[in-house]
């Protein structure tokens, strides 16, 4: 199989191309420094689905920052004695070991042309790929003129055994990328607005019959004087008193209501009857005392306030106070003989 689409990483942004016939149109591009990158590239592959709605399958190309390309000159034509050649030309002309480098290479008019990467830059650019939902299956580069016949190939991503089957494999391009255009996209179809239902308006409530005051009647309404009955005429009985239904209780009633399925109710909800407010049910219910609080420690009484001296004024003694006559007891006379 051929991938549908193709996206080019660079260092400005990400780029997503549509394989058409022939060479391929631009999709659309992503900058690095948008402030939305994960929402624009999600609205990207988006678009690509609209696209092509067999499925999304993308070739990453690798930009050739990251891919050293050299060439020499070569006078054999067995693959394994180029491919041993182009092994001994990448051997130390780049900061990584051979082992852990991806190479493709050409052949044009006896010279062969070399393209090779990290492996590691390889798996980056899949993990991010994935990440967005892109569907990596292979690795390509999208050479200048001159750096390579046809278009390299680094081989499958390891993404593309979950989503192939196990017999199909990545058919690789002859030619390298060529844009043509740009992507004719969808118009998606105009999505119809729902009519909002019209407000309801609110039912009017009846208001309630206001009794006129008895101070202040309207002349025009004013009943007109009452004839006068003769002394002798029996007064008018006074209506019977309404008797109080079932569902209106009669005031004063303090029988029990008839039992039956109580429903759960809290007991702050539960009021006392009228006419039999006490003090304790007019009084705020109490808070419930923590466990967890200890209990405020009881005061000390206070002693009782010792009598405060006199303080003597300086300068002055303090004499007793001479006893008046008065206060001199009566001179005791014997009896005379």
């Amino acid at each position: 199989m051929k991938p549908n689409f193709a996206l080019t990483l660079s260092f400005k942004g990400i780029g997503l191309l549509h394989r058409t016939q022939p060479g391929w149109h631009l999709v659309g591009e992503v900058g690095l420094d948008s402030e939305d990158l994960a929402g624009d590239l999600a609205r990207l592959a988006s678009t690509a689905r609209m696209l092509n709605p067999t499925g999304l399958h993308t070739k990453l190309v690798i930009p050739d920052e990251q891919i050293k390309y050299l060439s020499f000159a070569t006078d054999s034509r067995d693959p394994d004695i180029i491919d041993a050649q182009v092994r001994n030309a990448l051997d130390g002309a780049t900061p990584y070991a051979l082992a852990d480098l991806t190479y493709d290479w050409s052949v044009s008019a006896g010279e062969v042309y070399v393209a090779a990467v990290a492996r590691e830059t390889l798996m980056e650019a899949e993990s991010f790929a994935v990440e967005h939902a892109f569907a990596p299956v292979s690795f390509v580069a999208k050479p200048e003129a001159g750096h390579f016949e046809g278009e390299p190939f680094f081989g499958q991503t390891s993404h593309s055994r979950r989503i192939l089957g196990p017999d199909e494999r990545v058919e690789r391009d002859l030619e390298a990328i060529r844009v043509v255009g740009a992507a004719k996209l969808p118009i998606p179809e105009p999505v119809a607005e729902a009519e909002a239902p019209a407000p309801q308006e609110p039912a009017e409530t009846p208001a309630a019959p206001k009794s006129a005051p008895a101070t202040a009647t309207p002349a025009a309404e004013s009943p007109p004087p009452a004839e006068k009955k003769p002394a002798s005429a029996a007064p008018e009985k006074a209506p019977p008193a309404a008797t109080p239904t079932a569902s209106e209780p009669a005031a004063g009633d303090e029988s029990e209501p008839a039992s039956g399925p109580v429903a759960f109710t809290s007991i702050r909800a539960v009021t006392p009857r009228a006419g039999k407010a006490t003090p304790e049910a007019d009084a705020p219910p109490a808070l419930p005392k923590s466990r967890f609080s200890p209990a405020a420690p009881e005061k000390p009484r206070a002693a009782p306030a010792e009598p405060q001296k006199r303080p003597h004024a300086r300068g002055r003694r303090h004499r007793p106070r001479r006893p008046s006559r008065r206060d001199r007891p009566e001179p005791r006379h014997r009896p005379r003989p």
